[in-house]
């Protein structure tokens, strides 16, 4: 089905793909295609497999997403038409290039959390994909023995789920993966917090974690230039119509082994500014 980020309207002589945000400048252009209501079907509800290649090369940059994933790109799509002081066209297009390569890896249930979430074009590379774990669990044995299987060396991001009863009672915190994330401090960390804000009598909304998460990737896929999300490295408490946001959660214990490898590494010179 049809990106909604894109929409279908003559240009010229012919046909071409618009940015919903620039209405005014295609961002693909239809060329010696002849379009008749089977092409508007394909392009408004139909396949996600086309045969010709003009379809394939619209699939590949993101024209045509499968219909389980229509209701990311529509929070997606809400979320930067809300975002104040910038250009949406220029940070849709920015946040849709990294999502074609980015890889969204689920560990565990999360019980219908996140679902939608999108996967790397077929012409990506898996060298060249982005990942970004999911990790969902119900004990810090069980956060540490997972985290400790992980492959990180390719990875971007990191959200952590607690479940109990199929529920998620904390969501977040997100750490963007950089060298020397220690994971044993990371561990460490998320029962060292403070609850900075509490908003009583809380329904959750349809779609509130989606819609969350998608605001962090927001502002990880602008480098932070955005800044939307409220999980970065905190995490927000669900319990009893109770919705409670923690204070950051820093990945770094002064006491952990880490810390004394990179004092060690400092003084030796290993850190030296060349």
């Amino acid at each position: 089905m049809r990106n909604p980020f894109y929409c279908l309207d003559k240009y010229a002589d012919s046909w071409a793909i618009f940015n919903v945000f620039r209405p005014s400048q295609p961002v693909a252009l239809l060329k010696n295609v002849v379009v008749e209501d089977q092409l508007l079907t394909l392009l408004e509800q139909g396949t996600t497999a086309p045969e010709h290649d003009w379809l394939r090369r619209l699939k590949a940059r993101g024209i045509f997403i499968e219909e389980h994933e229509s209701d990311f790109y529509s929070i997606l799509r809400e979320v930067i038409g809300h975002a104040e002081g910038f250009d949406p066209f220029a940070l849709s297009e920015l946040v849709l290039t990294e999502l074609r390569h980015s890889n969204f890896q689920v560990i565990g249930d999360p019980c219908g959390l996140l679902n939608g979430l999108p996967q790397p074009s077929g012409n990506v590379r898996l060298a060249d994909q982005i990942l970004h774990y999911v990790v969902t669990y119900h004990n810090r044995s069980e956060l540490n023995y997972i985290l400790g299987s992980l492959k990180l060396d390719h990875a971007k991001s990191l959200i952590l789920c607690r479940m109990e009863e199929g529920k998620c009672t904390e969501f977040g915190p997100v750490y963007q993966v950089e060298p020397g994330l220690c994971i044993p401090c990371l561990i460490e960390k998320q029962d060292s917090y403070k609850i900075i804000g509490v908003i009583d009598r809380f329904n959750l909304p349809h779609q509130f974690h989606l819609k969350e998460y998608v605001k962090v990737l927001v502002d990880i896929y602008s480098s932070y230039t955005v800044r939307l999300g409220q999980l970065h490295e905190r995490k927000m408490l669900i319990a009893d119509h109770r919705l409670s946001l923690t204070s950051a959660m820093n990945p770094i214990c002064f006491d952990c082994k880490c810390m004394n490898d990179a004092k060690w590494g400092e003084e030796n010179g290993a850190f030296a500014v060349q």
